[in-house]
């Protein structure tokens, strides 16, 4: 004669399986959007061709490369993010200006080193940038910064037309070109 076989009930199905739910939901892709996340930020409004984007990604590893950097300033020749003016700040002082040109060469202007003086006021005048303004990508200065206080990575953006005081500062004691003047 066979033997009955008993199936376990709903309930108790119910209780065993619960715990691994929100995991087989997660692997399937039915907890919720998973669309990628939408950029955030200063930079995330303006447009993401290659050059601007290489742009952005090298404002964010800067807050993270091993040089700890204080300070990277960035504009475009001509509002052409393939053309691109930087200017990096160490920790200690030492201040390295080019041209990048997307994709190809890249052209030194400055290499110097700032003295304690000029150090503190850098780090003052960081200290003292005002909040983003939102300028055309034409006149865009991208400013991204290290906030000594939190140890926070920043990024904000100026209009260098129309630039505060405190970034006009940031250029002046780097020595960094900007245009206009």
């Amino acid at each position: 004669m066979a033997a009955l076989v008993r199936s376990p009930s709903p309930r108790r199905v119910a209780w065993l399986t619960w715990p691994i739910l929100p995991v087989l939901l997660v692997i399937s892709g039915c907890a919720g959007n998973t669309a990628p996340p939408q950029a955030t930020g200063p930079l995330a409004a303006y447009p993401t061709t290659p050059a601007f984007l290489s742009v952005k990604a090298m404002h964010a590893e800067a807050g993270t490369d091993r040089d700890q950097r204080a300070l990277l300033m960035t504009w475009f020749v001509d509002g052409d993010p393939n053309v691109a003016e930087y200017c990096s700040v160490l920790p200690d002082g030492h201040v390295s200006a080019y041209r990048l040109f997307f994709d190809s060469a890249n052209q030194p202007h400055l290499k110097r080193d700032l003295d304690s003086e000029q150090l503190s006021q850098l780090k003052q005048t960081m200290d003292s940038l005002p909040p983003s303004q939102s300028p055309t990508l034409r006149d865009m200065i991208i400013v991204s910064f290290r906030d000594y206080t939190t140890g926070q990575w920043m990024t904000r953006t100026y209009d260098r037309f129309n630039r505060p005081a405190a970034v006009s500062t940031l250029f002046a004691v780097t020595g960094a070109p900007i245009e206009p003047e």
